[in-house]
């Protein structure tokens, strides 16, 4: 069978190469196409998905049926004043979202989706956006105008051409999220569609679904509840399949010993050490003065054996500039390393983030997905609520799958003092949280729910099953309706038109200016 696999960017290989292999060794085609060739904004980001890019090369390599493709960042390219008019329109539906009760602390998530949208239509969202009631109008209406909008000419003819019995499309989330094109023009060829949660964060803290999938894949009873009762996807639709993105850890092996791995990174040898996994530029922005205040407090501590651990920060791929110069060496026995960061692809480098955690005797962090691998591999996880943090931590909801009293993963303090005694007790005795990561995995990673089957084998199997459903009614026979619609609804996209021709008009200027330099260049 051809399977098209739609990614926003090539950075979220990582997050599906375990099925995308799978997925060819069964047989089937692999068709991967990427919304942008080159989401880089900056040296950070290019290096990390430069990484990523030399490990999909080895990948096609291995595996024949892995095809690579590129859409040429056809969707993040405004066609017609209603393709304005359609990313708009879902951008305003993501910020509703953020005014639920549910999204009450979330203020630095509501103040990214406003970024979005227009300070006046901004405005008049938060004026009659007070009750529910008013906010459920708001969507249906909006919901309403995006589907008046055919879908774009240019992706139904990019999927007669190609032919593929399923599309997977992800991450999918995003403010005014383009890649709805793909389900949009699915729905109306019969092609049959699945959205894969890409992350444990996706159904919260990044919009809203704004189509409805055939099927939409995801991690646990967690997130299943999140897709029900914040996406209002139908309960049909939704199945858990475990997080496949982990599963390779759960059989992995250290590369080297612990001796070799401290003189390689340049801690003491002989002495235990933690590791603090650095978070998104986003989760933590200014994060430098925060590690470095709680470095200091665990030195500070009464209890020697938090005092004398040794100390590796690691930085994360997409936010290690501000650790290029950071001296440690007053805080002692303690390394920033990597120091240019490292995304975990490819056998070495996975084996080195590995080796990380493997040696270590505790994991700390802000938010970031790290903990829960380090819970995986049975380490005590800790983490303090920062109060320069609080938006990006108790303000969001994916942080409270890992800090439930419960069944939460994180060892949590509410200040260093706290924690210095929390992660005392944990190096004086381990097994409370080998506990305490083993009822998290068999929750949130690997759920009992699953059988005997692994997660892989769980998300391959949801495939196959889809593949083995009738083909749903082609949505094209609407068509004419729709244009009908598309007429009627005209007056109200035209506000846009200004915008669209704004941006045509520095289209224009970019060409000339890319003609002159071409020009320049003979």
């Amino acid at each position: 069978m051809r399977i098209a696999f739609f990614l926003r960017n090539v950075g979220h290989v990582r997050n599906f190469e375990w099925i995308i292999r799978r997925l060819a060794e069964n047989g089937h085609v692999i068709l991967l196409y990427f919304d942008h060739e080159k989401k880089a904004v900056d040296r950070m980001q290019e290096s990390s998905d430069k990484v990523v890019q030399d490990h999909l090369a080895v990948m096609i390599r291995d595996h024949p049926k892995i095809k690579y493709h590129n859409f040429n960042g056809a969707l993040s390219k405004p066609r017609t004043i209603f393709t304005v008019a359609s990313r708009r329109i879902r951008m305003i539906q993501d910020y509703i979202r953020y005014l639920d009760p549910e999204f009450v602390n979330a203020h630095k998530l509501r103040e990214r989706a406003a970024l979005f949208v227009r300070p006046s239509v901004r405005r008049i969202v938060d004026v009659f956006g007070r009750t529910s009631f008013t906010r459920s109008i708001m969507v249906r209406v909006l919901a309403t105008l995006d589907r008046l909008i055919p879908p774009r000419a240019d992706v139904i003819e990019f999927l007669k051409k190609t032919r593929p019995k399923l599309i997977l499309v992800t991450p999918l989330f995003g403010h005014g999220s383009s890649q709805v094109e793909y389900f949009k023009a699915a729905s109306a060829l019969g092609i049959r569609s699945c959205l894969p949660v890409a992350s444990w964060d996706n159904l919260t803290s990044k919009g809203v679904v704004q189509c409805h999938p055939g099927l939409i894949l995801v991690w646990n009873e967690a997130q299943m509840k999140e897709a029900i009762e914040l996406q209002h996807m139908p309960e049909r639709r939704v199945l858990v399949t475990g997080a496949h993105s982990y599963e390779h850890w759960f059989t992995w092996e250290p590369s080297t010993d612990r001796a070799s791995f401290q003189k390689k990174v340049g801690l003491a040898l002989g002495r235990d050490y933690v590791v603090f996994l650095g978070s998104s530029r986003f989760i933590a922005e200014d994060e430098v003065p925060v590690v470095l205040d709680w470095a200091k407090a665990l030195r500070q501590s009464d209890n020697p054996r938090v005092a004398d651990i040794g100390i590796l920060i690691r930085p994360h791929p997409q936010n290690y500039g501000d650790w290029m110069e950071v001296d440690l060496s007053e805080i002692g026995n303690a390394v920033v390393y990597p120091r240019g960061g490292a995304n975990p692809v490819g056998r070495d480098a996975k084996s080195e983030y590995f080796d990380t955690m493997y040696h270590c005797q505790a994991v700390i962090g802000v938010n970031t997905s790290g903990l829960i691998e380090a819970g995986v591999l049975g380490k005590p996880v800790h983490t303090v609520l920062f109060e320069q943090m609080a938006d990006t931590q108790s303000g969001t909801l994916h942080f409270l799958h890992l800090s439930g009293e419960k069944t939460g993963l994180l060892k949590v303090a509410r200040n260093l003092d706290e924690h210095v005694e929390l992660l005392g007790r944990s190096l004086a005795d381990p097994l409370e949280d080998e506990r305490r990561s083993k009822v998290f995995v068999e929750r949130f990673v690997w759920p009992k729910s699953l059988g005997d089957r692994s997660p892989i084998e769980a998300f391959v199997n949801a495939i196959g099953g889809q593949l083995g459903s009738p083909s749903p009614s082609r949505g094209l026979k609407w068509l004419p309706l729709i244009w009908v619609g598309r007429v009627l609804a005209s007056p109200l996209l035209l506000i846009y038109l200004r915008e669209y021709r704004r941006l045509t008009a520095r289209r224009r200027e970019r060409r000339r200016e890319i003609d002159a330099a071409k020009a320049q260049a003979r």
